[in-house]
C-alpha cells in the first residue's frame, strides 16, 4: 500500500475566516468541537510510523478550523512530525500569521521545530478580491504581503488558489502565475471549487452550485502548453499535474481524497483524538 500525503488535524472547528465554500462544513466533524481535543501523542506516533513505512515524505498540518489559532499545539506537533518526515507543511488562511504582534515568535518557533513550507489558501490573484471572498470582515488583509513576510523568515511558500466563478476566463490564470512569479512563490496550486457527494451543509452546497468555476482544468492544461509554452514536469497518481510555466511551478489539482488505484491511498488523515482516516467524507473510512 502506498500513501502520498499524511495530513494531521490541529486545533478545533474555530476559524477566523468566512470561506463560503468551507470544506470543514461540508464534511463530518468527527467529534471536533470549538474547543480543541487533547492530542493523542501515542496514536500520532503510530500513524507517523505507518505513513513513513508506506513511503510518505510530506506531513501536512491542517485543521477542521484554522490551525494557527492554536500555536502551542502547532509547534509541539511540528516537532513530533519533523522526527519522521523531511517536509512538514502548514495549511492556513494566513490571517493570524501577519496580524498578531507575537506571530514572528510563533513562526520562528515553527521554523526551528522543522516546519518547511507554509501553504496559503486564497481565492483570487487580486488580494482584495480574495479577501472579499474569504475574510470580508478583515479589511486590511493582503496575502501577498504575507508571502513576503514568510520568505523573510526562511519558509518556502505554496499558494493554493480555489477557483470559483470569480475567475471568468483562462487568461486570469496567467495573472495568478505572474503574481506568483513576482513574489517568488515556490509552489502554486489551482483547483476548482467542489463539494462531496454527501454535503453536510446545504448553504455551502448552494453557494458552490451557484459559483462553480467556468474553467475546465483539462482544457486549462492544454491551454497552458499551447499558448504559454508550459512544460509538464510531474504527473501524480491522484490526477494532479505539475507544470513549469516560464519558470513558475504550477500544479493543476483536484479536491478528491480518494485514489483510482486500489494500491494507493491519496492521504492519511490523523485527528487529534487519535483517529486515523483515509477520507474526509466518510467516518467509516477509519484505520485506527
Amino acid at each position: 500500500m502506498r500513501i502520498h500525503t499524511f495530513t494531521i488535524v490541529v486545533g478545533s472547528m474555530a476559524c477566523d475566516a468566512q470561506c463560503p465554500y468551507c470544506v470543514s462544513k461540508m464534511t463530518p466533524s468527527v467529534g471536533m468541537e470549538q474547543r480543541p481535543p487533547q492530542m493523542n501523542w501515542r496514536n500520532l506516533r503510530v500513524a507517523c510510523r505507518v505513513a513513513k513505512d508506506c513511503g510518505v515524505s510530506t506531513a501536512l498540518i491542517t485543521g477542521k478550523g484554522e490551525p494557527s489559532l492554536f500555536p502551542t499545539d502547532l509547534v509541539a506537533t511540528t516537532k513530533e512530525l519533523a522526527q519522521y518526515f523531511g517536509f512538514v507543511e502548514l495549511q492556513t488562511n494566513g490571517i493570524r500569521l501577519i496580524r498578531l504582534q507575537e506571530s514572528q515568535g510563533i513562526l520562528s518557533s515553527l521554523y526551528d521545530a522543522g516546519m518547511t513550507t507554509i501553504c496559503l489558501s486564497v481565492a483570487h490573484y487580486d488580494a482584495e478580491r480574495s479577501r472579499e471572498i474569504i475574510c470580508p470582515k478583515i479589511p486590511d488583509f493582503n496575502y501577498w504581503e504575507t508571502v513576503e513576510y514568510l520568505h523573510k523568515l526562511g519558509f518556502s511558500v505554496r499558494v493554493n488558489c480555489t477557483l470559483t466563478k470569480a475567475f471568468g476566463h483562462m487568461q486570469e490564470i496567467w495573472e495568478l502565475v505572474s503574481m506568483a512569479r513576482a513574489f517568488k512563490v515556490e509552489q502554486l496550486t489551482v483547483r476548482n471549487v467542489t463539494k462531496p457527494d454527501d454535503c453536510e451543509d446545504l448553504d455551502v452546497q448552494e453557494w458552490i452550485e451557484q459559483n462553480k468555476s467556468l474553467i475546465n482544468l483539462e482544457e486549462l492544461a492544454i491551454y497552458l502548453c499551447d499558448n504559454g509554452g508550459a512544460k509538464e514536469v510531474l504527473r501524480l497518481p491522484h490526477g494532479a499535474v505539475v507544470f513549469d510555466v516560464e519558470g513558475q511551478n504550477l500544479c493543476v489539482n483536484n479536491c478528491l481524497t480518494e485514489s483510482s488505484d486500489p494500491n494507493d491511498i491519496r492521504q492519511l488523515i490523523f485527528m487529534p483524538d487519535g483517529g486515523l482516516f483515509y477520507s474526509w467524507q466518510y467516518t467509516g473510512a477509519r484505520l485506527l
